[in-house]
């Protein structure tokens, strides 16, 4: 499990090397259609993996 990490305009959970996020729809809802997840790399650069829902 990734450990929350708060940040302005979205929820993140990230271990420095696995960020996912979701945005918020407005000021309080979170948009749980879009999840977004980033491999983070030393270099300061990241890779965006594409996150699928199944329903």
């Amino acid at each position: 499990m990734l450990p929350y990490s708060p940040r302005v305009g979205f929820i993140s959970f990230s271990d420095k090397k696995w960020d996912f996020r979701y945005k918020f729809k407005d000021s309080i809802k979170i948009n749980e259609e879009e999840p977004l997840l980033y491999e983070l790399l030393s270099n300061g650069k990241y890779i965006t993996h594409e996150c699928i829902l199944n329903n």
